[in-house]
């Protein structure tokens, strides 16, 4: 089903002509009917692959660019982050290219291995904190006493930004032959900048381009925590919260077409079919998949040329004993 495109960035699944037309939801979903639903569904499928990024990681694009955009003073204070292993090793690895001292602060319990790695690239570590919250209250500390620069490594603005040029670059790498008619961007998050930006520079170069967020029921909770903890500091009144959480809903509304949940259980079926039917392990490319198994996006894409884009290694919360994260030329995603 996989053909590997002449410019290594943009791999095809084509699935074969539509055998039907009546739709299928979630059933048990073995590799025989996952395969049996694409043809039905008769789809061509795009994977937009960060093969050039460091940690194959589109979080690689949003370092670099908050990095440039620092000021000379916060570029010779340094930047301070948190992370479970990924993110912190594109940052150090970034930092020390650009001559910008890096300090990550991570949980006790962080493989020492993670560690070794971003001393080996030039980084104060600091291994304290039982939990994020904690790992998160000390960064903040260092950044207010040392005066260095907080960077999230998830809800920075420049972070956002930087990575929403993946969806500049989707069209640079399409040739005249090649349509896209619909675009799914998978997150583990609620509100997520990543895919809304992506979405913003999709909606402006082709309006008429379905897009589709496919988000997992069970959110994210090293992000999510560390949320809520920054919004009882900075929102004054639940008012505000409630106003600010709408003004995102409605901001969704603009950008997708659609927005499908996948619970964990499809997306860990999805996962599997990709790695034993395509041999490639990518955990944003089994949510993506799992959206299209749902069964609840056949109206939009069905006989639809669909581009998947995949975000490569990011931190989430099931990685802190993830010792696959040590592999930077590793294409799996941790899930």
């Amino acid at each position: 089903l996989v053909k590997e495109d002449k410019d290594s960035k943009l791999r095809s699944s084509i699935s074969s002509p539509p055998l039907g037309c009546r739709e299928k939801k979630e059933l048990s979903m073995s590799e025989d009917s996952v395969i049996s639903l694409l043809r039905k569904i008769g789809i061509h499928v795009y994977f937009k692959k960060e093969l050039d990024q460091h940690m194959n990681s589109i979080q690689a694009r949003g370092v670099i660019y908050t990095l440039l955009q620092l000021t000379n003073k916060q570029k010779r204070n340094g930047v301070i982050a948190i992370s479970t292993g990924y993110f912190a090793q594109t940052l150090c690895y970034f930092g020390q290219k650009f001559g910008v001292p890096v300090t990550v602060v991570m949980q006790k319990s962080t493989a020492q291995e993670i560690v070794d790695k971003c001393q080996y690239l030039g980084a104060t570590v600091i291994a304290q904190g039982d939990n994020i919250i904690e790992v998160h209250n000390i960064a903040l500390q260092i950044a207010r006493t040392k005066g260095l620069c907080y960077l999230d490594g998830n809800d920075h603005p420049n972070m956002i930004i930087g990575q929403a040029t993946l969806g500049l670059e989707i069209f640079e790498q399409l040739d005249f032959e090649k349509k896209i008619d619909a675009v799914i961007l998978p997150t583990t998050i609620d509100a997520c900048g990543v895919t809304m930006t992506i979405a913003i520079a999709i909606r402006n170069w082709n309006p008429n381009i379905k897009i589709i967020e496919v988000q997992t029921t069970g959110q994210d909770l090293l992000i999510n925590n560390v949320r809520q903890k920054c919004y009882k500091l900075t929102v004054p009144n639940q008012n505000v919260y409630v106003g600010y959480k709408n003004f995102l809903k409605d901001i969704r509304l603009y950008l997708f077409d659609r927005v499908v949940l996948v619970p964990e259980t499809l997306v860990q079926k999805a996962a599997n079919f990709l790695l034993t039917k395509e041999n490639f392990n990518d955990y944003y490319a089994a949510i993506a998949l799992a959206g299209i198994l749902t069964g609840n996006l056949h109206d939009l894409i069905k006989e639809k040329s669909v581009l998947i884009p995949l975000f490569g290694k990011k931190d989430n919360s099931n990685n802190f004993m993830d010792k696959s994260s040590l592999q930077p030329g590793s294409s799996t995603s941790s899930s």
